[in-house]
């Protein structure tokens, strides 16, 4: 009995580990997510008012 918990605990040790790295590349995830169309977007609209100057400007 004392063995099987120890080979429990030590299955415990050994797995949560990669469990705690799968929920931090979620967490990162998500965050990309929630980060990146932001950015993206920025970026876009900084791209369509330099493009919208340099038309008017050639016009």
């Amino acid at each position: 009995m004392l063995a099987a918990g120890r080979t429990e605990d030590f299955s415990r040790q050994v797995i949560s580990p990669p469990i705690h790295l799968i929920f931090l590349l979620v967490k990162f995830h998500f965050y990309f997510l929630w980060f990146l169309p932001g950015s993206f977007w920025l970026l876009a609209r900084a791209l369509s008012r330099f493009s919208f100057a340099m038309i008017s400007a050639w016009l």
